[in-house]
């Protein structure tokens, strides 16, 4: 097949094998090359021409229509540099979907972006893996937050130091507890990791990180022991304990 200047390319194959194809592509040993969207993302292989032969993704959750900087990504790999004067890129039409969803595609605008950047206890974990206090004051300016706020980062920067010097009043930094909230990524699970070290048996722990996760908020699913109130009743304390260091520190509202 490669021979005849033909190929395929896809999430499926072995990773030595996408390689050696995209080494054929790229040094015009393939004229033909069928491929999925993992073509268009992350690899130098424009073409001549592209053709999309379905409008139709699967995201994840549900198959829905390309989205306008989904069919940018898709068409900008028509038209090599230095080789074409211009790229073609062609679609099939279906006289099922709208012609509004054709025309805006082919305004060609991307989709805005919009920064999702939050201080959270865990990013805070995991920035001061890699950096120091100062090193990681600097690198929220070096957002993509800050670039779409006029580089105004005051608020952020506050609520970094508020969030950091709840983490040392709480000893949860350079710790097992902190690891855990580091390696998971879920700040829900900060009022359980604050009684890892207590007096209760592994199996008890398993119901508290159980609760705390956010898995089920109903705790009639748990399996309760005798003791399992007095432990519950400790885990609210700390979340109480929590609550009441991020008041005293101008943290008007835990999204934990």
């Amino acid at each position: 097949m490669w021979t005849r200047g033909v190929a395929y390319h896809h999430a499926g194959l072995a990773p030595i094998v996408k390689e050696f194809v995209e080494f054929l592509f790229l040094n015009k040993f393939i004229n033909f090359l069928f491929a999925t969207e993992t073509l268009a993302l992350g690899v130098n292989l424009p073409a001549k021409s592209i053709y999309i032969d379905r409008l139709f993704k699967y995201d994840g959750y549900k198959t829905r229509l390309l989205t306008s900087s989904e069919f940018l990504q898709l068409s900008g790999r028509a038209g090599r540099r230095g080789l074409d004067k211009k790229g073609f890129a062609h679609l099939s039409f279906d006289k099922n979907i709208s012609n509004e969803w054709y025309n805006t595609l082919f305004k060609l605008k991307a989709s805005k972006l919009e920064s999702a950047f939050s201080v959270n206890y865990s990013s805070i974990l995991n920035i001061l893996n890699i950096y120091n206090e100062d090193e990681a004051l600097k690198l929220l300016s070096k957002s993509f937050f800050a670039y779409q706020n006029n580089f105004d980062t005051k608020k952020l920067e506050d609520l970094f130091d508020s969030k950091l010097k709840v983490l040392k009043d709480l000893k949860i930094i350079n710790t097992k507890k902190g690891e855990i909230i580091r390696e998971t990524n879920r700040d829900s699970l900060l009022p359980a990791v604050l009684i890892y070290e207590s007096n209760i048996k592994k199996d008890d722990i398993f119901y508290i990180l159980f609760v705390s996760s956010g898995i089920s908020s109903d705790l009639g699913v748990l399996n309760y022991k005798d003791d399992f109130e007095k432990i519950f009743a400790k885990f609210n304390s700390f979340i109480e304990k929590l609550n009441r260091t991020e008041s005293q520190r101008n943290i008007a509202q835990s999204k934990v």
